[in-house]
């Protein structure tokens, strides 16, 4: 008689939702940090008259968005500063020194701010909750849930489907951060997230217990029952959304 192993699986799907909630969490501190950054250098001078239009700029994260913009900042008493956008060199300084010969602090790759440090802490956290479920969970239960007579070409289409969206993530970002802003690109992201957490808590049963090769009869079963009781070797395997109030 063949003995088949089984192995703790519900661990998993609890891992993803807590990756996913606190990698939501992270990202609304990430989106926070960079709005107190704005805000720690929204004592803006009037803009000169030389500034070309793509620099001009009313806050420094959508200054120093373009490539070809930088921000000339002053410190000031109250531990803020307040500047304005500047055309800037290939070389990173401002265009003619103009930055520099007004005794400023000319600079094109980030923001001078305290709140720095919060979203150098957020994006840490964001890059840790995304580590712990949201990386490498999805490979796991790609080569679970399916059947094992199809599970070799499932999973590459789904790990490869995974890569795509990886690679157009990567290039939208590029090209939609100048355009959108960082707080608008993190926003996105934000709700790109809540919806697949949304989407594991309502959608994705608990296969704890189970084996690799009776995980995939868990989706063979409805989303609910109404009424009775399932008969068959199939009935130990009922999901999640059991209850009455999930049924039409």
């Amino acid at each position: 008689k063949a003995v088949v192993s089984t192995q703790s699986t519900g661990g998993r799907r609890r891992t993803l939702l807590a990756s996913q909630a606190g990698t939501v969490l992270s990202l609304l501190a990430v989106i926070l940090s960079v709005n107190l950054v704005d805000r720690s250098n929204d004592h803006y001078v009037p803009i000169p008259d030389y500034v070309s239009e793509e620099c001009r700029a009313t806050q420094c994260t959508a200054c120093i968005a373009s490539p070809h913009c930088g921000f000339c900042f002053f410190n000031t008493t109250y531990g803020s500063t307040e500047g304005y956008c500047l055309d800037a060199t290939a070389a990173g300084h401002s265009l003619l020194d103009r930055c520099e010969i007004a005794g400023g602090y000319f600079q094109s790759s980030y923001c001078p701010s305290q709140s720095n440090y919060m979203l150098l802490i957020a994006m840490a956290a964001f890059v840790i909750f995304f580590s712990l479920g949201l990386a490498p969970v999805p490979f796991m239960y790609a080569s679970e849930i399916f059947p094992q007579r199809y599970r070799d070409l499932l999973t590459g289409l789904s790990i490869s489907t995974y890569y795509t969206l990886t690679a157009i993530v990567n290039l939208a970002f590029g090209f939609l951060y100048p355009i959108l802003g960082i707080s608008n690109m993190f926003l996105i992201f934000l709700s790109i997230t809540l919806a697949g957490f949304l989407f594991t808590l309502i959608f994705t049963p608990d296969i704890s217990g189970r084996s690799p090769e009776t995980i995939h009869l868990v989706f063979q079963e409805p989303w609910c029952k109404c009424g009775g009781s399932s008969s068959g070797r199939h009935s130990e395997y009922s999901t999640i959304l059991s209850s009455p109030e999930h049924c039409d």
